[in-house]
């Protein structure tokens, strides 16, 4: 029998997920608020087995009728919808795959009424948090001690431009986001917060990358909670961007552009923030 899955966010990250499932012989059904985006993925993978469909990602009963009868899940949403359909996914029971991973003690708070739903999660499914726990996670499994714990990681565009350097890879509203709240990291065998955009340092790379500045972002996702105890040292994780990027973007938060707090604009209430998104 095919497998039928269900996909939230047609995004540059949802759209390539349908398309890894549908190449693998299965039903998707893409669901999103964008009409746009639901008829790009749909122009773009062209299969009979792709269906599409509107759905309001903050409407937990919409979000239940839309998992009924799926195999599996897969959420690449914002990071603001992400508990919610965590929580959708265990009331209609529903396993979920999860590209956010922030806020990990709330998710890891939902791990009773998951197990009995008999429903499994997995947050925390993309890059980073995703692909680098894992690395990180067979590699102290290979070791007999684990002391410190580095993570490098950053999408960077091939031609850096001013004023950021940087090309968006995924939502900005995301990586903006990154850029405000504190990062959860282990210093000396204790978990501490520190700042986001703090600990600047060069790393150098080979032709054609060269320097790089990286510094503390949130994304270690789950790591603190599940390995954190068995190392002893240091565990944190910086992301990577071309020199210039992290000083445009304190330039961005001084002038009060990344706050999330409505303000009066000649008349019209507006956050800050979504001026840039």
């Amino acid at each position: 029998m095919m497998e039928r899955y269900a996909v939230f966010g047609g995004g540059m990250m949802g759209r390539v997920i349908v398309k890894d499932l549908i190449d693998s012989q299965a039903e998707v059904d893409l669901f999103d608020w964008s009409e746009r985006l639901l008829q790009e993925t749909a122009e773009w993978v062209r299969n009979d087995r792709l269906r599409t469909e509107r759905v309001d990602a903050t409407d937990r009963e919409a979000l239940k009728r839309a998992m009924a009868g799926r195999d599996v899940a897969v959420a690449a949403l914002p990071h603001g919808l992400s508990l919610g359909l965590v929580e959708a996914a265990i009331a209609s029971g529903t396993s979920l795959v999860d590209l956010v991973g922030e806020a990990p003690e709330q998710r890891r708070a939902l791990d009773g009424e998951a197990r009995a739903a008999g429903v499994t999660i997995l947050p925390g499914c993309g890059v980073a948090p995703g692909i680098s726990n894992l690395c990180v996670g067979h590699g102290m499994e290979l070791l007999d001690e684990t002391e410190n714990v580095a993570i490098y990681v950053g999408g960077i565009p091939r031609k850096p431009e001013p004023p950021l350097f940087y090309e968006t890879v995924f939502l900005l509203e995301s990586v903006l986001a990154a850029y405000r709240r504190p990062a959860t990291i282990r210093r000396g065998g204790e978990s501490i917060e520190v700042e986001a955009l703090s600990g600047v340092e060069s790393v150098e790379f080979p032709a054609p990358i060269g320097r790089l500045e990286a510094f503390y972002t949130d994304g270690l996702g789950s790591l603190p909670l599940t390995v954190g105890e068995r190392i002893t040292g240091d565990l944190y994780e910086k992301t990577l961007r071309y020199p210039g990027h992290r000083d445009a973007i304190k330039l961005l938060e001084s002038c009060g552009l990344l706050e999330t707090t409505p303000v009066d604009a000649a008349g019209v209430t507006v956050a800050p923030v979504s001026v840039l998104q």
